[in-house]
């Protein structure tokens, strides 16, 4: 930005009204599709407040001045382009509230206010650490970073941002990092607590562990070595510093990394130019009040149990279980509590509604050739390439892991991928591991660690298929303790990239009857553990297959949808099949499963007759009553519920837990002109 020269008035020194910034141009396409659903949208221009040019919102219905305050002056993704687009504005803008799970990172680097080469090593990590939505600032020269999570309060410091609510912040679809909204509530408090650190520390008497001589030798070794020699020159007026102050305090820093004893930074200081003023030689209040916000900057010392112990809590994702931190004296063991107040209640991240969840642990079991890897695969091509879900709600795309233990990758799963019409780029196989310079086949039971690393580094993984799940147990697969420790690192996995795992099992031998969720062969801790628990299973003697819900912890259970799978023939004469999704179907899932795995019962009038009879003259029947009743006839459940198939009845669920309860009816009878009522 050219600034003009200042004018003189009747108030004093006023600035010019310098040339009005050029904002980047929205690009739409680039801005995610959940925030797009938001109503929670302004447009925004620039307007000279005496000092600078600043971002006015206003409202894309009214036109007038809006709030953040005061929804009535928002609207939708779409009036707010539109009113863009009529001109008179910049730009539009996105309102951060309360009730919405967003925060946005500010990484600020204008002309006007650069960021120092220190500010900018912090901006890398964060950039790398929140690894999310993120997309170019208006100015073109900041980075915007959109995660969920929330903080308590706003902070501002170091050229960074960060804000929850009562802020908008300009949007301009101008993607550098195209992937979802990630989750990242752990690690946005603990960049808010370092942002809202105390200024100043009280000063601590040390003593150091090396002479004079010896420090200043290894500060002129490191790699700012050219920067300390400058600034023990005093050459300060180079342009990196605005004023002496300033030089003082970063020579003042570069001194107090080396050593906790103050004296010694304080007598090292005074030996070079710039310590040679008379402010800093008077007295130490000069030296000592930039030394208590020197100090309030560095983290505590830790002893090397302490290390140990925060790097194994920044591979179990921040949980708080793993947040023990070992204190200098290596004596006292603290827990760190998280106050439920600081932490904002929200949404389950749902990628498929009421089916699959992000950061969520799910398993799908069933008989052989039910065709459970070829449903997985049609899961990951939906989510590879944003298509449509069975009940036509639309997925959001993303990567997908696939580890697989059970397919070739090259003539099995790629085919079925292509049949299924993933967008293979965004699909990646869990190959080997190297390990001190040796190849060996990746083991889910111990490789989550570098598995993480890589998925960080590709970014925005939102499936992970385990085919099969019980390959991540090292231990025993029918012990609980040993399966939920060894599905734990599984679990930390998808909390921390907000990705749903799905586990692919089998349904144990002899298990027909049971509960659905008991029949996923091992431990119960298979489906205890899993949030959404699924099953496949295949009517004897047909092509029929039904997918049904099990168990949901997150939401409502049963139901399904028929499928069938098909061959497909590819290019180069490769034959694969492809999964295809028939109708919806409604009921528990256990009831499901029995009238699909049994045999059909074709001499089925009797029963018919009598289930008939029985509703039609008593109307609404709980399912529990009509069995009783039919058992006291002589008539086998399951051969009541393909009646209840043969002729339509319908059910309706209500209640939960111990109060749930089926209810049976006959559908209403069409009325038909030849026995109408009612003539013409």
């Amino acid at each position: 930005m050219n600034t003009v020269d200042c004018m003189q008035g009747a108030g004093g020194s006023h600035p010019a009204i310098s040339a009005k910034p050029v904002a980047t141009a929205v690009q739409p396409d680039g801005i995610p599709a959940e925030l797009k659903l938001c109503s929670q949208w302004l447009c925004w221009r620039y307007e000279w407040d005496g000092q600078r040019w600043t971002k006015r919102p206003y409202s894309p219905r009214s036109g007038a001045r809006a709030s953040v305050t005061d929804p009535v002056t928002w609207g939708t993704f779409d009036e707010a382009m539109a009113a863009c687009h009529a001109g008179g504005y910049d730009g539009i803008g996105f309102v951060l509230t309360r009730d919405d799970p967003y925060s946005i990172i500010d990484l600020d680097n204008k002309p006007e206010h650069p960021a120092t080469p220190e500010q900018l090593v912090r901006h890398q990590k964060i950039y790398e650490t929140f690894n999310s939505y993120t997309e170019l600032s208006v100015s073109g020269t900041g980075v915007h970073i959109v995660v969920r999570g929330a903080i308590p309060s706003g902070v501002h410091r170091d050229n960074v941002e960060v804000y929850s609510e009562l802020r908008f912040m300009a949007f301009t679809g101008k993607v550098l990092r195209d992937m979802p909204i990630v989750d990242y509530q752990q690690w946005l408090l603990v960049l808010h607590g370092e942002m809202h650190s105390t200024e100043s520390a009280e000063l601590v008497d040390r003593e150091g562990t090396m002479d004079d001589r010896e420090l200043v030798d290894m500060a002129m070794n490191a790699t700012n070595a050219d920067k300390f020699n400058q600034l023990c020159r005093g050459e300060w007026e180079t342009g990196e510093w605005p004023s002496q102050s300033e030089a003082d305090f970063a020579l003042l820093s570069i001194i107090g990394f080396y050593t906790d004893d103050n004296e010694q930074v304080r007598r090292i200081f005074r030996m070079t130019a710039l310590g040679k003023r008379e402010k800093a030689t008077r007295d130490d209040k000069y030296l000592n009040r930039a030394l208590a916000k020197i100090r309030a900057k560095q983290p505590a010392p830790v002893d090397a149990t302490g290390l140990m112990t925060q790097a194994q809590a920044v591979a179990n994702g921040g949980r708080g279980r793993s947040s023990v931190a070992t204190q200098t004296t290596g004596a006292v063991t603290q827990v760190q509590l998280l106050r439920a107040s600081d932490i904002s209640a929200q949404a389950i991240d749902w990628l498929w509604l009421n089916w699959l969840a992000a950061g969520k642990l799910h398993i799908l079991a069933g008989a052989p050739s039910t065709g459970k890897t070829t449903l997985a695969v049609s899961l990951a091509a939906t989510v590879s390439a944003g298509g449509q879900w069975p009940d036509m709600q639309p997925a959001v795309a993303g990567n997908v892991l696939i580890w697989s233990g059970e397919d070739d990758i090259a003539d099995t799963l790629v085919p079925r991928l292509m049949a299924c019409g993933a967008k293979m780029e965004r699909v990646f196989f869990v190959r080997d591991v190297m390990e001190a310079g040796q190849r060996r086949p990746f083991d889910p039971a111990r490789d989550l660690a570098p598995l993480t690393a890589a998925a960080r580094e590709i970014g925005g993984v939102r499936l992970v298929i385990v085919d099969s799940i019980v390959s991540a147990i090292s231990g025993d697969a029918h012990r609980n303790n040993e399966v939920r420790r060894g599905l734990q690192p599984l679990v930390d996995f998808a909390e921390q990239h907000r990705a749903a795992i799905l586990g692919i099992s089998h349904f144990a031998k002899g298990t027909q009857g049971r509960d659905p969720v008991e029949r996923v062969n091992g431990s119960l801790a298979f489906g205890a553990l899993a949030r959404l628990v699924f099953a496949t299973v295949k009517v004897p003697d047909t092509d029929e297959r039904i997918f049904v819900r099990t168990k949901s912890n997150l939401g409502p259970d049963g139901g399904g949808f028929n499928y069938a799978v098909q061959a497909v023939g590819l290019p180069d004469g490769i034959v694969s099949t492809r999964l295809v999704w028939g109708t919806p179907v409604s009921g528990e899932a256990r009831d499901l499963i029995a009238v699909a795995e049994s045999e059909r019962d074709e001499s089925g009038n009797a029963v018919d007759e009598w289930l008939r009879e029985l509703l039609t003259e008593g109307g609404e029947m709980t399912k529990r009553e009509i069995m009783r009743i039919g058992g006291e006839c002589g008539f086998k459940e399951r051969t009541i519920q393909y009646a209840r198939e043969r002729l339509g009845v319908q059910t309706k669920v209500s209640g939960f837990g111990t109060e749930k309860k089926s209810v049976w009816f006959l559908p209403p009878t069409p009325i038909h002109a030849t026995n109408s009522p009612i003539q013409n």
